[in-house]
């Protein structure tokens, strides 16, 4: 009686499921954030909730949104 052994391993295919499993969540995520945007024109909202859904999809602990004058002054404009 003989019989055979075959080992596949499955770290490479598992690692591409997942950065494709994280780049269609960003995806989704920045799609539900251009909705949102659209919805107001009024810059300070926009500004929050960009940086309010930026940092519910990154690994970063906060996000600041700055804006410069024609002068070059800098002006933080949101910060979580």
């Amino acid at each position: 009686m003989r019989s055979a052994a075959f080992s596949t391993d499955i770290t490479e295919r598992k690692q591409a499921e997942e950065a494709l499993r994280q780049q269609t969540e960003r995806k989704r995520l920045v799609e539900m954030m251009t909705q949102r945007l659209r919805q107001s024109l009024n810059l300070q909202e926009i500004l929050n909730t960009t940086v309010a859904e930026v940092t519910s999809f990154s690994p970063a602990t906060g996000c600041l949104s700055t804006a410069l004058s024609q002068t070059g002054v800098g002006l933080q404009l949101s910060n979580l």
